[in-house]
């Protein structure tokens, strides 16, 4: 195995989850539907941040709800992820946990 080829194999073993993803394009969900703890916006938006930052990906387009999903309420942006994602408008979702999709 030449040189170039053992680079090539280091970086790519050794690449950050987002750089994995190439030149994807991702958006993120975030959701704060009470003040309880572990329910900042600023939180989940710092976190999507840290994890695109200097990667290749592109769009990083952010649907920002501040909504419970309990009793059937209407969740717009939820709704907008769903079409946009129904019409391959975006590669990868970033939703720091499962839970601010739904339950």
């Amino acid at each position: 195995m030449d040189i170039e080829k053992k680079i090539e194999a280091f970086t790519i073993a050794h690449a950050t989850p987002a750089e994995k993803l190439g030149n994807s394009r991702i958006r993120a969900y975030i959701r704060v539907s009470s003040e309880a703890i572990g329910q900042d916006q600023r939180r989940q938006i710092i976190g999507f941040r840290d994890f695109i930052k200097d990667s290749k990906l592109e769009d990083k387009t952010t649907y920002l709800e501040i909504n419970s999903a309990m009793g059937g309420k209407v969740r717009k942006k939820f709704n907008d992820m769903m079409s946009d994602a129904k019409a391959h408008k975006f590669d990868v979702l970033w939703c720091e946990q499962p839970s601010r999709l739904s339950r």
